[in-house]
C-alpha cells in the first residue's frame, strides 16, 4: 500500500533555518503508517530535495486573502490528481514528528476551540480582528448556512489524514477557493458533526508543542534550551513560526534529527 504525504511549500527567505529539511527527517524517522510513503511537495521545491514528487503550482501573490487562496488551489490540485492516494496525509514544512506516529494518531479529532456567536463578539471587541480571524468567521458562516450547529475551529496546524473523495465533496459544496474558506474546518465540521473533539486550547491532548513567540495560549516559550528539550520529551508534534524560532529551539531540532534522510542530497 502507498500513502501520499503532502507538504505545501513556499520558498521564502524567512529565518534562514531549513525547516523542511528537518521536517522530512522527522517523517522518515517517525511517520509509521505500515505503508510506502509517497512524499509530495506542492508549490516550490528546494534544489537539495531528493526522492519526492514535486507538483509545481504558481502562487498568486495579488489574490485577496493570498494564503487562503493559495492553500485551497493546492488542495484542489491534490484531490484531482489520480496519482495521490485516496487517503492521504497533509502536513507542513514546519511540522516535526517527535515520536513514532501510526495510523491511530490520525483517527483523533482535535480542534482549537468551539466557535459561537459569543466568541465572534469577543473577537470583534478585542481589536485583534486579523485576516485569519476573518477567515475563521467566514468559514463559520458557511457551515451554519449548510446546517451545522455545533462548529469547531479545526485550524490546528497539525498533520491531518484526509479522504480525497470527501474533500472533493467539501470543495463542491463550499467552493473554498472562490469563497476564501478554510478547508480543514469545513471538512471536519461537515463530516463529523456528532463528535466532540479534544481541544488544543485546553491542552487536552499533549500532542503539539507550538512555539510562536507571543502570548498566544497555544504558544510555549522557546528561549530556554532545557525547557524546550523537556517539551520535546512530552509532546508528539513540534511546530514554530519565525518569531518563535529561538537559537535554543533551532539547536534542539537539529540535535533531535542530526542524520540525513533519503529526501535530501
Amino acid at each position: 500500500m502507498i500513502v501520499s504525504v503532502i507538504i505545501p511549500y513556499v520558498q521564502t527567505r524567512g529565518s534562514g533555518f531549513e525547516e523542511l529539511r528537518y521536517a522530512l527527517r522527522s517523517i522518515e524517522r517517525n511517520l509509521k503508517l505500515n505503508a510506502e510513503l509517497d512524499v509530495v511537495i506542492i508549490g516550490d521545491c528546494p534544489s537539495w530535495v531528493r526522492n519526492v514528487r514535486h507538483i509545481e503550482i504558481d502562487r498568486d501573490a495579488k489574490a485577496e486573502f493570498t494564503n487562503c487562496f493559495d492553500i485551497n488551489r493546492k488542495m484542489s490540485r491534490i484531490i484531482n490528481d489520480q496519482n495521490i492516494s485516496d487517503q492521504f496525509i497533509y502536513t507542513y514544512d514546519d511540522i516535526y514528528f517527535l515520536k513514532p506516529v501510526g495510523p491511530q494518531f490520525f483517527d483523533r479529532r482535535i480542534c482549537v476551540r468551539e466557535l459561537d456567536e459569543r466568541r465572534r463578539t469577543e473577537s470583534l471587541a478585542s481589536g485583534k480582528f486579523t485576516t485569519f480571524r476573518k477567515l475563521i468567521w467566514k468559514t463559520f458562516d458557511a457551515l451554519r448556512a449548510q446546517g451545522c450547529r455545533q462548529i469547531y475551529n479545526y485550524e490546528t496546524h497539525l498533520p491531518r489524514a484526509f479522504d480525497k473523495f470527501r474533500m472533493q465533496e467539501v470543495f463542491n459544496t463550499y467552493a473554498p477557493t472562490f469563497n476564501r474558506l478554510l478547508f480543514s474546518s469545513l471538512y471536519f465540521n461537515h463530516f463529523y458533526r456528532a463528535e466532540n473533539p479534544k481541544m488544543l486550547v485546553a491542552d487536552e491532548t499533549k500532542i503539539k508543542a507550538g512555539f510562536y513567540g507571543d502570548p498566544d495560549p497555544l504558544s510555549f516559550p522557546s528561549e530556554n534550551e532545557e525547557g524546550v528539550k523537556q517539551l520535546f520529551s512530552e509532546y508528539v508534534i513540534a511546530n514554530h513560526n519565525d518569531e518563535g524560532l529561538s537559537p535554543a529551539l533551532a539547536k534542539t531540532i537539529m540535535e533531535r534529527f542530526p542524520d540525513k534522510s533519503k529526501y535530501e542530497e
